[in-house]
């Protein structure tokens, strides 16, 4: 199973270009060919779509499905040094599994495998098929699991290892959308850059300052010391490098999920902070302002709770804001924000509240909503998670307990579904981060917990 986790890590299944049969890239349509290549190996049935997506099963007497649906693209690796091996290749150090993908959501895929593994090995005869269904675009906009509930039977019930133990059964809304600002002064002076997605805290993010502009005579007064102008602590998250062109300014964040803002360093956001400090000493206009207020409306609690951007919800959380992707293009300024809702909020609210927020601070901007995905909710009571629960608190003897969470998984996407594991409680993982990780152990137990989950939703003859 582990030379089979290897294998799979391998493939850099990060969002590539389109081709005939790889709609997503290359490597993830080679990842999938490789777990359907060992779901035959397992004399398990296979299907594949195109390499959107595919599954494997082992048959039933009716025509009912449980399923479970794991994704097989990851998000990027990120800056490579602040990995302690390459992302890419498994590795393992004091029982722990490491590399992209090893919790989100490669490991769970080769679990789940391995539990049909179980059930045709040993012969079990289900009265409903036992369906393990392979995605492939789960972080960027799932379009591969919308073709299969386009082309496909629906499972009468699924569970989603991408997640935490014990049951998820609320989800929150997921919007994405761009912030766009016109503004020629700004764009004159500086380049911004920075994130590799929207739904990862941006680790880093570089601003390229214009020779000549008044920001660069700035910089050169302080030789290359922003501790000058910042705390000591603050200036050494900052390089400085002057070249032929003007200054880079590199600002070093920590990565992590979207979901959670608190838990990382936003280095956008880092910079937006620097540029205000040094604009506020120089004749800022309109445009340069608008890093300052932009750095408010993001940062600064007591003005996002007058705005209206706090949201609390006791059944499904808060609303997050994560400001993951920066550029400076045409003149306009273009800040891609992932938002996590709560039930209390939909897309046409939230646009009305970052309006609402632009407006008070004065801030020009037309709003593109690029990605808008319902939020997800189950009941407690409901069969599906009753069943689960029990199954979890009988490997685990831990109460089993529904939860709510920020993250959205493939549960959202189909009817009668929730996310069930794969990260027990108290366990690091570091998804979305460098040094992504696992217990070894921790893999053995989802294969007899995913096994028991199929046997008891599919009922037995």
């Amino acid at each position: 199973m582990i030379q089979d986790l290897a294998k799979l890590i391998s493939f850099k299944s990060t969002l590539g270009q389109s081709q005939d049969n790889a709609p997503f890239g290359i490597e993830t349509a080679k990842a999938l060919e490789f777990v359907l290549g060992r779901a035959t190996d397992f004399g398990l049935d296979i299907v594949v779509n195109k390499h959107k997506y595919g599954y494997c099963q082992v048959n039933g007497s009716t025509d009912e499905i449980v399923g479970s649906l794991c994704h097989l693209d990851v998000v990027p690796a990120g800056e490579l040094s602040k990995w302690d091996s390459p992302p890419f290749e498994l590795s393992i150090r004091d029982g722990i599994l490491y590399g992209r993908g090893v919790t989100d959501n490669k490991g769970a895929a080769i679990a789940v495998l391995y539990a049909l593994k179980r059930l045709k090995d040993n012969g079990i005869k289900l009265k409903r098929h036992a369906r393990l269904i392979f995605g492939c675009n789960e972080e960027t906009d799932m379009s591969c699991i919308k073709a299969y509930v386009n082309n496909e039977t629906m499972p009468v019930c699924s569970f989603v290892p991408d997640a935490d133990f014990p049951i998820i059964n609320s989800e929150k809304g997921i919007m994405q959308f761009e912030i766009i600002v016109y503004a020629p002064k700004l764009s004159s002076c500086v380049d911004i850059k920075g994130g590799f997605r929207p739904n990862m805290i941006p680790e880093t993010s570089v601003v390229t300052v214009a020779k000549g502009s008044k920001i660069y005579d700035k910089l050169a007064m302080l030789h290359g010391d922003l501790s000058q102008i910042l705390d000591k602590s603050q200036a050494s998250l900052y390089t400085l490098q002057e070249t032929d062109e003007g200054y880079t300014i590199n600002a070093q964040g920590i990565s992590g999920h979207a979901m959670a803002p608190h838990k990382g360093r936003n280095a956008i956001m880092m910079n937006f902070a620097l540029l205000a400090t040094l604009f506020e000493t120089l004749d800022a206009c309109e445009d340069t302002k608008v890093l300052y207020k932009l750095h408010r409306m993001f940062n600064n609690d007591e003005f996002k709770l007058t705005s209206g951007l706090v949201e609390e919800c006791q059944d499904s959380g808060n609303l997050t804001l994560n400001p993951g992707l920066c550029r400076i293009q045409d003149y306009k300024l273009i800040l891609t924000v992932d938002a996590r809702m709560p039930r209390t909020l939909d897309d046409q609210s939230l646009l009305k509240k970052i309006n609402h927020a632009l407006k008070m601070l004065s801030i020009e901007a037309d709003i593109k909503i690029l990605e808008y995905k319902p939020g997800l909710f189950v009941s407690k009571d409901d069969p599906l998670v009753k069943t689960l629960l029990s199954i979890y608190t009988r490997h685990t003897g831990l109460p089993g307990v529904c939860i709510k969470s920020g993250g959205g998984t493939y549960a959202r996407q189909l009817k009668n579904a929730v996310a069930f594991g794969t990260r027990f409680v108290g366990v690091r993982t570091d998804i979305h981060s460098p040094n992504e990780q696992y217990p070894e152990a921790d893999l053995y137990k989802l294969v007899d917990i995913y096994y028991d989950a199929f046997v008891e939703l599919c009922g037995v003859e």
